[in-house]
């Protein structure tokens, strides 16, 4: 991934009733958080995660932002934790630019 070469075994067999109940909470709530990007998410915000974005994909820096934001099992969002620009990007009264 950008130009790093990672090596990695393949993961063991498991069953499908093997997960925990804590992991399966957190595998629903990652994919809702996953699903928020797709559609809601207006292709500036996606660009400008993928500017600011270090060392993974703007993808991955939206849901690491705004998992947060998801309840336990994913079934609630509380919106006062969802971020849509991220907070190296500052703000002043008449111009945005990036700190």
């Amino acid at each position: 991934m950008r130009g790093k070469s990672y090596a990695r075994r393949a993961p063991r067999e498991r069953a499908k009733n093997s997960w925990s109940e804590g992991q399966r909470r957190y595998f629903t709530r990652f994919g809702k958080a996953a699903a928020f990007w797709r559609p809601s998410t207006p292709e500036v915000i996606k660009a400008i995660f993928e500017l600011v974005a270090e060392n993974m994909t703007g993808y991955n820096l939206f849901l690491k932002t705004n998992l947060p934001a998801f309840s336990a099992d994913g079934s609630h969002i509380d919106f006062v934790w969802t971020r849509f620009v991220h907070e190296c990007i500052k703000y002043t009264e008449n111009q945005k630019y990036f700190g």
